[in-house]
C-alpha cells in the first residue's frame, strides 16, 4: 500500500481497500456529479423553513460556551444571531475567546475547537458531556502568557519521531482558522521556526451522526527534506477501559510492548510485557486504567482504538499503512495517569519534501452504552461491535463532501 503524500492538494478523496481516504483526483463527470448534488442540497437548505442555511443553535450550547455577541462570524438577520455557516458557531470557552463550536443537527453531539491553544479539540461528546480530559488548571492559559508546556488536554495533532527538538508553537501556539462550509472548520499553525513544518487540521461534524470527522496535513516548508510522522494525540478522563486490537502478524512476540526505563531513556519491551491491569482476550488488548501510569504501544493494523468509560465508547478511527516505519514499531501508543488516559495513533514516518504535504485520516464516534463496563470480559465484548461499525464504512469517505487542508490567509 502506498504512502499517502499528496501534491499540491487533492480535490477528492477515494478509499482503499480498508476504507481509508485517499487523496486523488476524481474524473471530471464524477466531481460534476458531486458538485451538482452539493449545489442542490445548499439550495434546498437555504429554502428550508427557519433559513436552514444560516439556522441559530438547534438547542442549548454546552456549558462554559458563550456565543460572542461581537464576532463579525454571527449575523444578525431579523434581530437573530446567525452564523455564516451552519452548524459553525464563535464564542467564548473556559477563557478563551474566539472558541469554535460545530453542534450537529439530528444528533446531540458537540465539539469546540480552540485555536488559541494549537487549534485543538477540548470539546467532544453527546448531550454535553465532554469524553475529553481538560485539566482545570490550563483554562485560558495561551503561549503568549504562559510558559510553554502548560497542561491543556483535549486533543492535539503533534509531530514526531521522539526526540525532535521542542516547539511549542506548533502544537500549543495560535493558530489561524477559518470555516470553508457546514460543520467545518480548518485550523493552521503556519511555518514553525523550530521544524519548518506547518500542521494543519479539517475537522468535520457529521449533522447526522455526530462522528468527526478529520484530516491532518503535515507540510515541509523547509529547503532541507525532512522524515516525520503525525502523533495524533486524545486526552480522555480517566478510569475507564482501553480496547486495542492486535496484529496476528505481530513484529512483536507478545503482540504488544511496554515502555521501560532504560540507562539511555526508554525502550519498549516486545517480548516480555507485563502489567496486571492489561489482559489481552482473544486477539484484543483490554487495558484497565485506574492502576499504575504506564505507556503501551501495538503495531495494531486494525484502525482503531477505543475507549469506554461510564456509559459512553469513545472509538477513533485512523488510517494504518502496512508497509510503513513506525516510530518505535508502534501504530497506536496508550498511556495513563490517575487522571487521564491517552490515545495516540500515529502515522508511518514520510520523507518530505519541500511543499510536498502528507495528510493523515481519520474520524471518532462517541457511542452511548445501556450500562457502563466494569469487567476486562465485558470491555472485550464491545470489540465485534467496533469492528461491524468500520466494516459498514467507517466514515471515513470525508472529503467527498468537505475541504481541503487550508492555504489561502485564515479568519482569526
Amino acid at each position: 500500500m502506498s504512502i499517502y503524500c499528496v501534491q499540491p492538494k487533492p480535490a477528492f478523496c477515494w478509499k482503499n481497500a480498508l476504507g481509508i481516504a485517499l487523496a486523488r483526483r476524481p474524473p471530471p463527470s464524477l466531481l460534476k456529479q458531486v458538485t451538482a448534488f452539493k449545489t442542490g442540497l445548499f439550495l434546498a437548505m437555504m429554502c428550508a423553513s427557519g433559513s436552514v442555511g444560516h439556522a441559530q443553535a438547534v438547542r442549548p450550547f454546552p456549558g462554559e460556551f458563550a456565543l460572542d455577541q461581537n464576532s463579525p462570524w454571527q449575523r444578525r438577520i431579523e434581530g437573530k444571531l446567525m452564523p455564516r455557516s451552519p452548524g459553525v458557531f464563535v464564542g467564548t470557552y473556559r477563557g478563551w475567546s474566539n472558541a469554535i463550536l460545530l453542534q450537529a443537527t439530528n444528533e446531540v453531539a458537540d465539539a469546540i475547537i480552540v485555536p488559541d491553544v494549537g487549534g485543538r479539540v477540548l470539546h467532544y461528546g453527546v448531550g454535553g458531556d465532554n469524553i475529553l480530559f481538560e485539566p482545570a488548571d490550563g483554562a485560558g492559559r495561551t503561549l503568549a502568557r504562559s510558559s510553554p508546556g502548560f497542561p491543556v488536554g483535549g486533543y492535539q495533532c503533534d509531530v514526531g519521531p521522539d526526540g525532535l527538538p521542542e516547539h511549542p508553537q506548533l502544537w500549543q501556539g495560535l493558530h489561524t482558522w477559518k470555516s470553508p462550509g457546514e460543520w467545518t472548520v480548518l485550523v493552521a499553525s503556519g511555518k514553525d521556526s523550530v521544524l519548518g513544518v506547518e500542521v494543519s487540521k479539517s475537522i468535520r461534524l457529521d449533522p447526522e451522526t455526530g462522528a468527526l470527522h478529520f484530516l491532518q496535513w503535515l507540510e515541509n516548508k523547509s529547503a532541507q527534506d525532512q522524515t516525520l510522522c503525525l502523533r495524533d494525540r486524545t486526552l480522555c478522563k480517566g478510569g475507564g477501559f482501553v480496547l486495542l486490537p492486535l496484529n496476528k502478524k505481530s513484529r512483536f512476540s507478545a503482540g504488544w510492548s511496554l515502555r521501560r526505563k532504560t540507562a539511555a531513556g526508554f525502550s519498549y519491551d516486545g517480548a516480555t510485557p507485563f502489567s496486571p491491569h492489561v489482559r489481552v482476550l482473544e486477539g484484543v488488548l483490554v487495558a484497565k486504567t485506574d492502576g499504575e501510569p504506564l505507556r503501551l504501544g501495538a503495531d495494531s493494523d486494525a484502525g482503531w482504538v477505543a475507549y469506554s468509560r461510564g456509559q459512553g465508547l469513545f472509538v477513533k478511527f485512523f488510517a494504518y499503512t502496512a508497509d510503513g516505519t513506525y516510530s518505535d514499531g508502534n501504530s497506536v501508543e496508550v498511556s495513563w495517569t490517575a487522571q487521564s488516559v491517552e490515545l495516540e495513533p500515529r502515522s508511518p514516518e514520510v520523507k518530505l519534501r519541500r511543499f510536498n504535504p502528507y495528510g493523515f485520516a481519520g474520524h471518532w464516534m462517541f457511542l452511548p452504552m445501556d450500562k457502563p463496563v466494569t469487567s476486562f470480559d465485558q470491555a472485550r465484548a464491545l470489540a465485534e461491535r467496533i469492528a461491524a461499525l468500520r466494516n459498514a464504512a467507517g466514515k471515513l469517505d470525508m472529503a467527498s463532501r468537505w475541504g481541503e487542508r487550508p492555504r489561502e490567509p485564515a479568519r482569526r
